[in-house]
């Protein structure tokens, strides 16, 4: 199940992975460009692991992982954010739902308009 999502203060790519309720994995190619993100979404069952890789010869891309939105309207602070905690994130989560993991170039290389490819990993475990 893919989807394109647009925003007016940012464009930014939504894909939902279509894993299965118990495991799944998918890996995305992109590419970072200027102040643009990418993100994807994943849903995760109470209990699951979820385990997040990205891989990029620049070390100005990251990631963050947001969790799904206690109520319409609601901007959840992320759970993970790759500029501090690195390239991998797992975790088993305890809130069941929709996460978006947003991939990212760092303030000063988004404002030069530079961009950066990548290879981002998502797999979700019982």
């Amino acid at each position: 199940m893919k989807r394109t999502c647009h925003a007016l203060a940012a464009v930014f790519l939504c894909l939902a992975l279509a894993a299965p309720a118990g495991a799944g994995s998918e890996e995305y190619k992109g590419t970072a460009k200027g102040t643009n993100s990418k993100s994807y979404t994943v849903e995760v069952a109470a209990g699951q692991k979820l385990a997040v890789e990205l891989k990029a010869k620049s070390s100005a891309v990251h990631f963050n992982v947001i969790p799904p939105p206690a109520s319409l309207g609601d901007n959840p602070a992320p759970i993970y954010l790759g500029e501090s905690g690195g390239r991998s994130f797992a975790q088993r989560l305890d809130k069941p739902g929709r996460y978006r993991i947003d991939v990212f170039l760092e303030k000063a290389d988004a404002e030069r308009g530079e961009q950066a490819s990548f290879t981002l990993s998502v797999s979700t475990e019982p």
